[in-house]
């Protein structure tokens, strides 16, 4: 990585709108997708509506560095991305996808409106929430990918 100032603002590694970044050091693996899976949408949402002139443009660069901060610490669940680098965006690789679709099919997929009800009621009442997790690993999903493309 290039030499930095302590100014700069790096995909990966600067939180942009997160106020309590030192969370995302030990935060669960499915609080984590969850997370991403809302800034994701939101930027979607905004992105749209802004194009379709619903919304007045906004500048989104902290939401996405917010982003790209909490796709970097999918590291910590064995994802394998690049080291984050000045002036360049984390680019989600075939790693990152995995895990992501590994959490997303299941929950928008497998579970019913009602267990996903059940399941965040479970969650914010820090109760068990092991039956409403997907089976597995999702590097599974990764290791049939790479042996598809042999």
């Amino acid at each position: 990585m290039k030499e930095k100032d302590s100014n700069t603002r790096i995909y990966g590694i600067y939180p942009g709108c997160i106020k309590k970044p030192e969370a995302f050091d030990t935060m669960s693996e499915v609080d984590l997708y969850i997370l991403i899976n809302a800034m994701s949408e939101h930027l979607w949402k905004c992105k749209l509506n802004m194009a379709h002139g619903k919304i007045p443009e906004a500048d989104l660069t902290e939401e996405e560095y917010a982003l790209e901060f909490m796709i970097y610490k999918t590291k910590r669940f064995g994802t394998e991305l690049p080291d984050p680098q000045i002036n360049k965006h984390v680019i989600p690789n075939s790693s990152y996808h995995s895990w992501f679709e590994f959490y997303n099919y299941h929950f928008k997929n497998v579970l019913t409106d009602e267990e996903w009800n059940a399941f965040l009621e479970a969650r914010k009442n820090n109760e068990d929430i092991s039956a409403f997790l997907p089976k597995g690993n999702w590097k599974d999903a990764l290791d049939k990918e790479v042996t598809k493309s042999l």
